[in-house]
């Protein structure tokens, strides 16, 4: 049967938006205490009571309420909610997954990051582990297993090629050689110049 409790103040709409609007604008960690200190000073410490009152969550005005009595406040371990990564509920499934990968990687060639590129995708590295006895409904989908490859420091991708410097610091003096090589050619009666198409296979005499 529920207990009827008779506040010890008479709660109207007014009054209760005026509390609910002070305590809001107390600090965070100290605004369970503070609505303990109410609960426990105008509604005798009646966690139901406030939820009818004030809308307050019951459960969170009980630990108010205590922490307003002992004066110690409780700090939520906020890092230990949610769910789980992969790898830390199954670490088998991560060392599968670098037995798999480790022959197909490779660092960046400029050695910039530690990442591991590779040309494998992660439909194939689903597969693989399927092939390996892991049951398709057991594995975390596409989107999860690429984050995953990620924390880890792979990339799923085909390994970019290193590019070419288009100019480095020979580049002038070698055009520069080439220019003076062509004047001096131009200049002399005895040097005949040919100009081939290197993009297209030409004959020389019997060649």
């Amino acid at each position: 049967m529920k207990e009827t409790i008779t506040p010890l103040v008479t709660f109207t709409e007014e009054l209760s938006e005026l509390i609910t609007r002070l305590v809001k604008q107390i600090p965070y960690k100290y605004r369970r205490q503070a609505m303990g200190d109410v609960v426990q000073t105008l509604l005798e410490g009646k966690s139901r009571k406030a939820e009818d009152v004030l809308g307050w969550n019951r459960h969170t005005v009980e630990l108010g309420v205590n922490e307003f009595r002992t004066g110690i406040r409780c700090i939520s371990d906020v890092s230990a909610r949610g769910k789980k990564k992969v790898e830390e509920y199954n670490p088998q499934l991560l060392r599968d997954i670098e037995r798999i990968l480790e022959p197909h990687s490779e660092s960046d060639s400029h050695l910039r990051t530690t990442l591991l590129h590779n040309n494998v995708t992660v439909k194939a590295v689903l597969n693989a582990l399927i092939d390996n006895g892991y049951s398709e409904d057991k594995l975390p989908a596409e989107r999860t297993f690429y984050d995953l490859l990620n924390r880890q420091g792979y990339r799923c991708r085909t390994v970019a090629k290193s590019k070419v410097q288009k100019k480095n610091e020979m580049t002038d003096p070698i055009f520069a050689n080439v220019h003076r090589l062509n004047i001096e050619a131009d200049t002399d009666p005895n040097t005949l110049r040919i100009s081939v198409d290197t993009k297209a296979t030409v004959n020389l005499g019997e060649y």
